[in-house]
């Protein structure tokens, strides 16, 4: 699976959620918008998806 994936499914099972994306953006890197349980939101980031 690969590694953004991997990721999304991690913070999905631990009460996440995904906000936008995933979606490339100019460079070839991947990124996702993510909020956790408590509501603090951050972002993941992958040179592949």
């Amino acid at each position: 699976m690969p590694k953004l994936d991997a990721a999304l499914d991690v913070a999905k099972a631990n009460g996440g959620k995904v906000l936008h994306g995933p979606m490339e953006v100019p460079g070839g890197v991947w990124v996702v918008n993510c909020q956790d349980p408590q509501g603090a939101r951050f972002s993941l980031l992958s040179d592949k998806r």
